[in-house]
């Protein structure tokens, strides 16, 4: 959205790309009336909700929140405690996780820490998080990496 540009990248009013959309931080948004004379859809055919936004087009967010904040604490040679907060922008407090790797089946909770059950191996560990907004967008990826020890190791001294 480009409020310079109403009619958007298209050049076509009344889609979704036009710049008079209404931004997150609107007054606008379910500011407008409920008259019986209000359309029960915007211009673009969203549907108006209980409280509708003032003007011409419904708001719809786009944009996830804020990457999360990740951080952890090595408990032992093998194993840690990672916790995480939101990085603002919106995000609702449900949180998904994944050690390793970004691909595959992620882990959706309102926590904000986790622990393995089991011992980690020896090696480097990312702990990937991101947060979810009202919408349902998921913002970009928060991380954090630990580097765990052999199991004969002292890991205090590497505190």
């Amino acid at each position: 959205m480009d409020a310079s540009n109403p009619a958007g990248a298209d050049g076509v009013y009344m889609t979704a790309d036009d710049g008079l959309r209404l931004s997150i931080s609107s007054p606008c948004i379910n500011a407008g009336m409920t008259a019986n004379d209000v359309p029960v859809t915007d211009v673009l055919g969203l549907a108006r909700i209980s409280l509708p936004d003032m003007g011409a087009y419904e708001f719809v967010n786009f944009t996830g929140p804020n990457a999360p904040k990740v951080t952890a604490t090595m408990t032992s040679a093998l194993r840690a405690i990672w916790s995480w907060t939101s990085g603002g922008g919106w995000g609702n407090g449900t949180f998904a996780f994944k050690l390793d790797s970004t691909s595959g089946t992620w882990t959706t909770t309102k926590a904000t820490s986790w622990s393995p059950v089991d011992d980690l191996s020896p090696g480097s560990h990312t702990l990937y998080v991101r947060e979810r907004d009202d919408a349902g967008n998921w913002s970009p990826i928060g991380k954090y990496t630990i580097q765990t020890l052999d199991a004969a190791s002292d890991w205090r001294e590497y505190r």
